[in-house]
This record gives C-alpha cells, sequence and structure tokens, in this order.
C-alpha cells in the first residue's frame, strides 16, 4: 500500500505539497473535484484496478504558517484493488468519519499530524513507519449477513447533508458492507459541494453541507454521468441535444410549408 501525505512549512516559501510525490491517482481522474479541500472531507473509490482513500483538511495541532493561519494535513493511501485492501481502507475511513464527528484530541487527525513533524527542506518531513503501523493496524469487526431487503437498500445510490448523524450511519454502513464494484469517486463527504456535482460525478454515498435534505436521499437518476472516472464531465451535453432536436424539428417543418407551397 503507497502512503501519500501533503502538508506545508511556516516559510512562505514553504508551501503545500504532496511527499514523496504527488499522487497521479488524484491528478489522472481529477478525484480533488468532487470535494472543497480544504474543509475536512473524504474520498474513498476505485480507479483502474486500484483503491483510493483520501482525507483532506485535518488540521494540525500546534503548527501555523507564516501567516498564523493553522496548517492542514491531507493524505492518501492508494492499494491495489482487492478485498483485503477495501476492508483496511474502508476502516480507516470508519476511523476518519468518527474523528469528523467527535474532534477527538487522540482522534485519527492527532495521530497523522504527530508522523507529521517539522524540518527538512519542505518545513515538514513524514514518519512512514508510523503512518504504516497506523495502515496495519485498521481492521473492521465481522457482522451478521443481511436479508434481501437490506442489501436491496444498501445498494441504492444516497445523497444526504453532512451532519453529525449521516456521518455516523455513514461510518457504520461501511463496517458492515462492501463497495459497489463499479469504478469512480463511491464514497465522498465534502464541505460545499453542491447536489448536482455529486450526482454527475457518480458517488454511491455523498454528504456535503450544501445538500438541503438532512434524511439519507434516494438518487433516482443521474444527469450527463461521465462515461469513465478520469472523463470531464459535459454539462453542455444535454443542451446539445436539446439543440439537434429542435432544428430537426424545424426542418421537417419547413419542407412540409414546403410541399404545401408547390
Amino acid at each position: 500500500m503507497e502512503i501519500y501525505v501533503k502538508s506545508r512549512g511556516f516559510a512562505q516559501e514553504e508551501g503545500y505539497c504532496w511527499l514523496p510525490e504527488t499522487p497521479s491517482i488524484l491528478t489522472l481522474n481529477r478525484v480533488s473535484d468532487c470535494i472543497q479541500t480544504e474543509s475536512p472531507s473524504l474520498v474513498l473509490g476505485r480507479y483502474s484496478g486500484r483503491l483510493l482513500l483520501l482525507v483532506t483538511g485535518l488540521e494540525a495541532r500546534g503548527r501555523t504558517d507564516f501567516r498564523d493561519r493553522t496548517i492542514r494535513n491531507s493524505i492518501a493511501w492508494v492499494a491495489e484493488d482487492s478485498a483485503a485492501h477495501e476492508q483496511q481502507l474502508r476502516a480507516i475511513a470508519v476511523r476518519a468519519l468518527r474523528t469528523f464527528l467527535e474532534e477527538k484530541q487522540d482522534g485519527l487527525d492527532a495521530e497523522i499530524d504527530q508522523a507529521i513533524p517539522v524540518g527538512g527542506p519542505d518545513g515538514f518531513t513524514v514518519n512512514w513507519e508510523l503512518l504504516k503501523g497506523l495502515s496495519a493496524s485498521a481492521t473492521l469487526s465481522s457482522h451478521p449477513q443481511k436479508s434481501d431487503r437490506e442489501r436491496e437498500e444498501h445498494s441504492t445510490d444516497k445523497l444526504g447533508k453532512n451532519c453529525d448523524r449521516t456521518k455516523e450511519t455513514l461510518a457504520t454502513q461501511l463496517e458492515q458492507y462492501g463497495l459497489p464494484q463499479r469504478k469512480g469517486p463511491l464514497v465522498v463527504v465534502t464541505g460545499i459541494k453542491s447536489k448536482d456535482a455529486l450526482i454527475q460525478a457518480g458517488v454511491w454515498r455523498g454528504l456535503s453541507k450544501s445538500v438541503e435534505e438532512e434524511d439519507w436521499t434516494p438518487v433516482r437518476e443521474r444527469q450527463d454521468a461521465p462515461s469513465s472516472p478520469g472523463e470531464a464531465f459535459q454539462p453542455e451535453k444535454k443542451f446539445n441535444e436539446t439543440a439537434t432536436l429542435v432544428a430537426g424539428i424545424v426542418a421537417i417543418g419547413m419542407l412540409f410549408l414546403g410541399f404545401l407551397w408547390f
């Protein structure tokens, strides 16, 4: 499993950067488009045979930049798509969600920050062994088999408002169920992101502070969902299809009028 960390140092020239490098899975699939990265956010998804868990917006403890702004850490786990790795990343995601919920002093954010001490040419370094140990210790307890009705309910894509209650129910679902087998950002939890953007991204479970419904709401219909995770969204597609239809109707009408004239 690969681990990547994004943070910054104190000095102006020690800006935000990823170590050991920017994860290609983020840029190739435009993962950051799904979230408000400066807010505590989470993306769990499947991309071209790889699993990704991205957690952003975790406040550093006692570290600020040259303008006295609190530094925010981000971390990404990338692994081969397998049942064992999926379970491991789901377990970490559950911890992250409950850290967002409880804001505990000894939560996941504190453990990650402990692994990002000050120093080095970028203004921060990473204790990779500590992060590997944190990842390796993540496990899920076993749960009884679910009924057919519960499984059907689970398979339905849903969106809701990012609040404590929905984060807790999402954490419970990730404990009990595996992810859908399709590609793309499957679980998204973030700050300000529109409902339409989450629908268009094709998420299985999505929470945003911009969604009005406080209860989980089934997604009945998708609008112009991209055919692949890396494909750019095309909001103008529906407009183009409508324009083509109108042009066709006008052409038929003109032909009909022409026949009447002669």
